[in-house]
């Protein structure tokens, strides 16, 4: 780029790329970049965009440099949009956005809501509008006077995702599958750790980063809201803000990381005017682009039913963990009456998760993680130590626990949250009618 810019003195140059670049290696590498840019003449300006915040249906974020040849600087356009994605702060950030006077950031539904469902296959690289659902304002600004819907395809899904797809609630991801449903590699990673893999879309809000793989459900949160696929060549493309007149060419995966290389379209307009207006007013007026200024979808249609998505909610976590619910649920299912929160004995340093008190068993639920799999321990990319050292200290306090509750006369169980908790509840059961004959034959003889 430098080599470029000096070779060809342009009037004005812009630049983009994640915003870790300008703080790589302690910001020396940033620095220098913009030093080596002043050398040459330009004033310089550097600042990391939300395009949400200028009209463009998801959350992205990168680093934005714009040089100027001479003394002028560049200012950054004001944002046009605002809001929030925490649930436990939106409300704050629409007090603000209200206050600022601006527009609500757009979202996944208004962008994609009119595209037609894909059923089970790989969709069309070319078909009509109409099989669509209702068009939203954006939707309708996106297509653009296109007649024809190109390159609704996508990257076919393995019966196996399908699967593990559905127990995903909208806002979910990998988390909410049951531990013992998931691919060995997920089963060593902490619960925060990689959170988007396998992420479904919330439609209320503006997508995730569309990046040069959100054809792949395994890549991040790039699964259809309501939908049991990734999204599709033009869905990525409404949320880049692409128009549906543009065409792409080359294979699906090709198409792909064009779109998701590509600065947001209506981001790169809104930059181009700024920069048009600092290089020449007359140019400015020719080329002017205002804010896009379409209204979110006041109404959401929801094609997955509520009973649908309440299912796949059901597993997420609130009342405890996945595998620790689906084990008292099955073993509810077989009659067997446990304790769920009076704990066996005072004093424990760890507690029992299932207790039955009649047959003095008590059941531990393990994760991975926490607890050191033999199956998927695995040493972490950061901090390493520190995690080894807190895994080290719930080893400790489960064994005191372990030979607390064994000096009592009770027997321990531990239960693995990969386990099946079908064969885990047999195994439970199993232990507890032993056990419940035993102590009834010591009481007979006693």
């Amino acid at each position: 780029m430098l080599a470029v810019v000096s070779h060809l003195r342009p009037r004005a140059f812009l630049m983009e790329n994640v915003p870790g670049m300008v703080y790589w290696r302690d910001g020396r590498f940033g620095k220098v970049i913009l030093e080596e840019f002043e050398k040459l003449g330009y004033s310089v300006s550097k600042d990391i965009l939300l395009a949400a915040d200028y009209g463009v249906p998801q959350r992205r974020r990168r680093l934005f440099i714009v040089g100027i040849l001479g003394e002028d600087a560049f200012e950054f356009p004001e944002p046009t949009h605002m809001g929030g994605w925490r649930r436990d702060t939106l409300h704050l950030w629409e007090k603000k956005r209200k206050e600022k006077g601006l527009l609500k950031h757009l979202t996944t539904w208004d962008a994609i809501g009119d595209l037609p469902p894909i059923d089970g296959g790989s969709g069309l690289v070319e078909q009509a509008y109409g099989a669509g659902r209702r068009p939203t304002p954006l939707s309708k600004y996106l297509r653009n006077g296109a007649k024809v819907l190109r390159d609704h395809e996508v990257q076919p899904l393995s019966a196996e995702y399908r699967r593990l797809l559905s127990h995903v609630p909208i806002g979910g991801t990998w988390r909410d599958i049951p531990p013992y449903l998931l691919p060995d590699r997920y089963r060593g990673m902490r619960r925060t750790d990689s959170t988007n893999l396998l992420g479904r879309l919330d439609p209320k809000l503006p997508s995730y980063t569309i990046t040069t793989q959100f054809n792949n459900v395994t890549t991040g949160c790039n699964t259809h809201p309501y939908e049991e696929r990734p999204l599709s060549v033009r869905e990525g493309a409404r949320l880049q803000t692409f128009p549906d007149t543009y065409r792409f060419v080359g294979n699906l995966t090709s198409k792909c990381r064009q779109i998701g290389n590509a600065v947001p379209v209506q981001l790169a307009a809104v930059l181009a005017s700024a920069i048009a207006s600092s290089v020449d007013r007359q140019v400015a007026n020719v080329y002017h682009s205002a804010p896009l200024a379409v209204k979110p979808a006041r109404v959401l249609p929801l094609p997955r039913s509520a009973a649908e998505d309440e299912a796949a909610r059901s597993q997420r976590r609130g009342a405890g963990d996945g595998a620790e619910v689906e084990l008292r649920a099955n073993l509810q299912s077989r009659g067997l009456a446990h304790a769920a929160d009076d704990q066996p004995l005072a004093g424990m340093q760890r507690a029992a998760h299932v207790a039955f008190n009649a047959a003095r068993v008590a059941v531990f639920v393990n994760g991975c993680f926490w607890y050191g799999c033999p199956e998927h321990a695995r040493a972490t990319k950061s901090n390493t130590k520190w995690w080894a050292d807190n895994i080290a200290e719930n080893k400790r306090r489960d064994e005191e626990t372990v030979a607390l509750l064994v000096a009592a006369g009770w027997r321990v169980l531990h239960v693995w949250e990969h386990e099946n908790p079908i064969a885990a509840a047999d195994r439970i059961e199993e232990a507890v009618r032993d056990r419940a004959d035993l102590v009834g034959a010591v009481q007979e003889a006693v």
